[in-house]
């Protein structure tokens, strides 16, 4: 039975809530933990996701700090892998007897859970200490709502989490979204060995990519002093995509294109090259709608009909709402710390949380780094980043996640590899920061943030 007065009410066990909960459970003997969920299992928008989803990160620094995840280092673990690991976590957590899970339940607000199964029984929990709220920053994924623009009833139009199971074979596939999740939905159909002629890509805006060989410790140990250097010498943002591209750091599917958004997508150097076999891409804008005959874009239309699969990959994986305080009185609000790094995020807020004297100093050591849309977002997020970088270091224990956490990046460095980025960087560590600071400053501020009401 869930106590009805835990230390901790966390809405959300998704990747930020379940990092966030293993940590208090494991680094404070005697804190009690209540999470609710409207889901049936642990595992946030894994649970939601498309069957052949995988992690776009190597495993060895996602999930949560206790444990493991899947085969580790390169391992981008599947699915299944991530569900069974998040089931597991659970399972640990409850048997320390001081976390308890309402799956299936609904929050309202002021600390009332109302159960999905069963709507006439609502439980109220009054934390002692915070509610958590992990959703303030929730992904989104296409299965759980319908289609964000009006269909026509002869068309079909799907999320792509069907690919691999609809029998009928359509003339022709047509690709809604232009984001990670749009690219996923191509490798797959490539995959199922469909023609690349008969794929529509509908790309409102061409993104800038992660190349994925790049995020692993011993490719950065070798590629950061290079970095440092495009750092401290570039005159404008757009310098700095030139020259992160030069390195095989960042990419553009279409390289001869300007790209004008960056939201951390990451595919590998072959993934890339399987992508760029579609060559039918509209750019017309956003679907406005889907007729019978014919898409209406911002800029156009494009001919349809019933014998074409329109594949749904519109939802914001990463919304980007206003930052705020992480730490208020009697609650924290989750946001992310560490950049595209949600669950290291979250553990780090609940370092701070229990090693920090006071919310402000915990919020003096941790600023919210908004998720990037344009390209420029990119720069106006590193000053926070960089603040927060400052902070790890001056506080001992959360020195201590970074160099001993397995969600921590550094931690997987060998002393080999972290003496030699230290030394690449040494001629630009003093340039970097000031020149970044330089050109955020030149940015106009984001103007594509909407309002979001935190829980209550």
């Amino acid at each position: 039975m869930t106590p009805t007065e835990p230390d901790y009410l966390v809405i959300g066990a998704g990747a930020r809530g379940m990092a966030f909960i293993d940590h208090i459970i494991h680094h404070d003997p005697a804190a009690t933990v209540a999470v609710v969920d409207r889901r049936a299992q642990p595992g946030g928008h894994w649970v939601d996701a498309y069957p052949y989803v995988r992690l776009h990160q190597p495993a060895m620094f996602y999930g949560v700090g206790s444990m493991p995840l899947g085969s580790g280092g390169r391992d981008l673990a599947s699915k299944p892998v991530i569900l069974d690991y998040y089931r597991a976590v659970q399972k640990e957590l409850e048997a320390t007897g001081r976390c308890h899970f309402l799956l299936e339940h609904s929050y309202e607000g002021e600390g009332r859970c109302r159960s999905l199964l069963d709507p006439t029984q609502v439980v109220t929990l009054r934390p002692r200490r915070r509610l958590v709220d992990t959703v303030y920053i929730e992904v989104s994924v296409p299965s759980t709502r319908p289609p964000p623009f009006p269909v026509d009833p002869k068309c079909t139009v799907l999320p792509l989490n069907v690919l691999d199971i609809v029998e009928q074979k359509w003339q022709r596939y047509v690709v809604i979204g232009a984001g990670k999740t749009g690219m996923d939905a191509i490798l797959q159909l490539l995959s199922l060995g469909v023609e690349a002629d008969r794929i529509t890509w509908i790309v409102s805006r061409d993104p800038w990519l992660i190349i994925r060989e790049q995020i692993w410790p011993a490719a950065l140990a070798r590629s950061v002093g290079a970095q440092a250097r495009v750092l401290s010498r570039s005159r404008t943002w757009q310098d700095i995509y030139t020259g992160f591209e030069g390195l095989g750091i960042f990419a553009r599917i279409w390289p001869d294109r300007e790209a004008t958004c960056f939201r951390c997508a990451t595919l590998n150097t072959q993934e890339i090259e399987q992508v760029r076999r579609v060559e039918h891409v509209v750019r017309m804008g956003h679907v406005q709608r889907v007729d019978a005959e014919a898409i209406v874009l911002d800029e156009g239309t494009l001919p349809t009909g019933p014998e074409v699969l329109h594949v749904d990959c519109t939802a914001q994986g990463l919304p980007s709402w206003p930052p705020r305080p992480i730490f208020e009185p009697h609650r924290i609000t989750l946001q992310t710390v560490a950049f595209c790094q949600p669950a290291a995020s979250a553990a780090l807020v609940a370092v701070a949380e229990l090693e920090l004297s006071d919310d402000q100093t915990r919020n003096g050591a941790l600023q919210s780094v908004l998720p990037p849309a344009r390209p420029e977002d990119f720069l106006s997020s590193l000053p926070a980043f960089y603040s927060n970088g400052r902070a790890v270091i001056r506080h001992r224990a959360m020195r201590r996640f970074m160099f001993r956490n397995r969600l921590s990046l550094f931690n997987h460095f060998s002393l080999w590899e972290g003496l030699l980025a230290i030394f690449y960087c040494l001629p630009w560590l003093f340039s970097i920061e000031p020149n970044v600071r330089r050109i955020a400053g030149l940015l106009p501020p984001r103007d594509n943030l909407a309002v979001k009401t935190p829980l209550r």
